[in-house]
């Protein structure tokens, strides 16, 4: 077989500058030369992929600015100096001594920010002369956190703190971290004692302090260095998502098209969602990201539906919604999901294994499904049709008391207990025919934009009169559109493409000159992993999939086009579909029959 005049993925990919990368023969040598592909998304961090542990990488930023730079604007300080190149937490000498002055009155720091978003403050801490460190946010109210920096204890919380957190890093430092719906102002004070922010100090070193964050979320993650302006990490915007699938070694390039989550709060409970006799303890369990942000749901001792209901929701377009949720099991073996649309659709699960043990409707569910995260977590979905407008409870869930329950307007009603609970994370209404990766919300609904993956200029890695088309792609989910796999093109009226069709065949088409040349699809519907290859030259096309062929052709063709652009979903289309990409190769001649066979099977 002859070398592909370009390759994509497989066990080699490679990023620059926030693109992929694939690699082309570039001499006569054989040497391959680097081909680099734009990658565009939007200007958020609304998308999500799932690590080479299985676990959940969102997109994180840090707002505080000059977030290890505690003498410099915009931090302003009363009663107090630092200093820095004191010994750190994690082995530099990065950390700054807190020095109070001897006034009896506050020892403080602050920097002003707005935050209308359930965020997470924290900040690395060590005990010099006093013990304790305490947080201060201001907005409407003035409330504290404090931190015991001798004991690695949790002081006093005041009752706007949505949740805090003291963690040993060792050699005497702590991480202190708490969660807030909204503040004008972050404020760290030294104290002697808990609950007392006022002391006289001594002119000497009241506390250590190193890498101050802020972030949205109920939880801190790794931190992420700021000067003058913010910094994000994890999942970028317009950068490429690697994606790791269940029982895959390799990373697939997750390509989805542009979807809303209109939950105003994806993980934080007690704001936005109607709560029915049940309880939610914040923070009370590792979530499929790997934090400490899922909640616990307790049912409450009552014949009730043990529930949250998501609050006013607009939908500003009508069709097929999909509600998703991630549940694990606590003590109660079986949680459900409904959606209220058209129609009502309730989906309960056998939290032990992941099974659909009962459904309910007076619609038609459009999708249902149940996908294992790992350590006990379940993404469960569930969807059919609603019409736009504002409503309330259209997506719940909860606990459903046995597999088979008893419902009342669609939803399990049963004699809760106490000792009964779930764990949640991560609540989705996206409109759709099947869910997509999560989208993280704090206060108000969030979009990801689609990806895009093509390269321009790309007519010398191109056959222009013959060629062959390969991947290797996961087909997600079924859809009911005609979702674009792979294209090479001069325009819209001449285009070579891979496709899967509406009916979820796998398709392959050739345009030249606005005239369709050739046209193929599978008898069958496909979804998971497929190799796939097109081979075109006038006179000659062949079509295979998993080692199958599907068909050829003795059409022919020619045209003064140029092929010069390759994508890798759909420039054409408005919307791409949902894959995973392991592999993309061209070649730029017409492979064998032979040689087609062996490089699609599986």
């Amino acid at each position: 077989m002859n070398n592909a005049s370009l390759e994509l993925g497989g066990t080699n990919w490679a990023e620059k500058d926030g693109n992929i990368l694939g690699y082309s023969v570039g001499d006569t040598s054989g040497k391959y030369s680097p081909q680099e592909f734009t990658f565009a998304r939007g200007s958020n961090l609304s998308a999500t992929r799932i690590d080479r542990a299985g676990l959940i990488v969102k997109g994180r930023e840090n707002v505080m600015l000059q977030s290890n730079q505690f003498d410099t604007s915009p931090w302003s300080t009363t009663r107090a100096t630092f200093v820095g190149g004191q010994a750190g937490y994690d082995g530099s000498n990065d950390s700054w001594a807190f020095v109070d002055n001897t006034n009896n009155s506050t020892h403080l720091i602050v920097q002003t920010i707005t935050l209308s978003s359930v965020a997470t403050f924290s900040v690395y801490a060590k005990a010099g002369a006093v013990n304790f460190i305490a947080f201060r946010y201001e907005d409407a109210n003035v409330d504290y956190a404090y931190f015991d920096l001798a004991n690695g204890t949790l002081g006093t919380i005041d009752s706007d703190y949505i949740d805090a957190k003291i963690t040993s890093v060792g050699n005497g430092w702590y991480r202190c971290e708490a969660s807030r719906t909204s503040a004008n102002k972050v404020v760290l004070l030294a104290a002697q004692s808990n609950g007392d922010p006022t002391y006289a100090g001594a002119g000497t070193t009241a506390l250590y302090i190193q890498d101050a964050q802020l972030e949205l979320g109920l939880a801190a993650s790794p931190y992420i260095e700021t000067t003058t302006t913010t910094a994000q990490a994890g999942v970028l915007e317009n950068t490429p998502r690697l994606n790791y699938t269940t029982g895959v070694a390799n990373p697939y390039l997750l390509l989805e098209p542009s979807r809303s989550n209109v939950i105003a709060q994806s993980e934080y409970y007690n704001t936005y969602w109607n709560i029915n006799d049940v309880t939610i303890e914040d923070n009370s369990a590792i979530s499929p990201e790997g934090l400490q942000n899922a909640s616990k749901m307790t049912e409450a001792a009552t014949n009730a539906r043990h529930r949250l209901g998501s609050g006013s929701t607009t939908l500003s377009t009508s069709g097929v919604y999909i509600a998703s949720v991630f549940i694990k099991k606590g003590t109660a073996r079986y949680g459900f999901v409904h959606f209220s649309g058209a129609g009502a659709y309730t989906m309960v699960v056998d939290l032990e294994d992941g099974t659909i043990t009962d459904t309910i409707t007076s619609g038609t569910i459009a999708y249902q499904n149940v996908e294992d995260y790992g350590n006990g977590w379940y993404r469960c979905s569930v969807g059919g049709d609603i019409t736009a407008g504002t409503a309330s409870y259209l997506m719940q869930f909860g606990t459903a008391g046995s597999a088979e329950p008893t419902y009342f307007n669609y939803v399990p009603i049963f004699l809760g207990s106490t000792s009964n609970n779930i764990y949640t994370y991560g609540a989705t209404l996206e409109a759709g025919t099947y869910p997509t990766s999560y989208i993280p919300t704090y206060s108000v609904s969030a979009t990801r934009a689609s990806d895009n993956c093509y390269k321009t200029d790309a007519s010398d890695v191109i056959g222009q009169t013959e060629g062959t088309m390969f991947v290797e792609v996961d087909l997600n989910h079924t859809s009911a559109v005609n979702d674009y796999i792979l294209q090479v093109s001069e325009s819209s009226a001449n285009r070579i493409l891979l496709y899967k069709h509406s009916t979820n065949k796998i398709g392959c088409f050739a345009l030249i000159g606005s005239t369709a040349i050739y046209t193929q699809l599978t008898s069958g519907a496909f979804t998971g992993i497929n190799k796939i290859a097109f081979a075109y030259k006038s006179g000659d096309f062949a079509f295979y999939v998993n080692g199958t062929q599907i068909g050829t052709s003795t059409a022919t063709f020619s045209t003064s086009a140029t092929f010069d652009r390759l994508d890798i979903d759909s420039y054409i289309l408005v919307e791409n579909g949902f894959f995973n990409y392991n592999q993309v190769a061209l070649y730029k001649e017409r492979l064998t029959n032979a040689e087609l066979a062996t490089l699609t099977t599986i």
